[in-house]
């Protein structure tokens, strides 16, 4: 017989060779230590995955938070820095970056430290330093060599 035709005879299951989610339920159990599950190695892996998507995520969410601050802020990540604020504060029910909660924030920080401001408000006058003349008969080279006096 040749190696054909052994495979032909053979019945092949379809997903041969994976494991369903029943028997790896069974596996965990079957290895547990009365109270304790025993750590499965590719439970740890896709925990170790799921870690790296979650702060990619919200990653991705500060930066949308700065993209909102940097319009109002000269510096978008003081909103969390000096702001105190996390990303949770800033979220809407669905997880998303809440526009209105992101612009109260930066409102209330604002009003707390207005020199955040991207263009921060003018002091004003405050009456330093001379403004004009006020010898307005002051000698100048023009009147000099004319000969004029002064």
């Amino acid at each position: 017989m040749s190696d054909i035709e052994n495979v032909s005879s053979k019945e092949v299951q379809p997903g041969a060779g994976q494991e369903s989610p029943e028997t790896a339920t069974e596996r965990v159990t079957a290895e547990s230590n009365g109270n304790e599950i025993a750590p499965v190695p590719e439970l740890d892996e896709m925990r170790a995955q799921l870690e790296v998507a979650q702060s990619r995520i919200e990653t991705m969410l500060m930066r949308e938070v700065e993209h909102f601050a940097k319009e109002r802020l000269a510096v978008a990540s003081d909103i969390f820095d000096l702001g105190k604020h996390q990303i949770s504060d800033l979220l809407d029910d669905a997880g998303y970056v809440s526009e209105e909660k992101t612009t109260e924030a930066i409102d209330a920080l604002l009003k707390s430290r207005p020199m955040l401001a991207v263009n921060p408000p003018f002091w004003g006058d405050v009456g330093g330093g001379q403004r004009a003349s006020y010898d307005h008969d002051t000698p100048d080279w023009k009147s000099a060599l004319r000969g004029s006096s002064y």
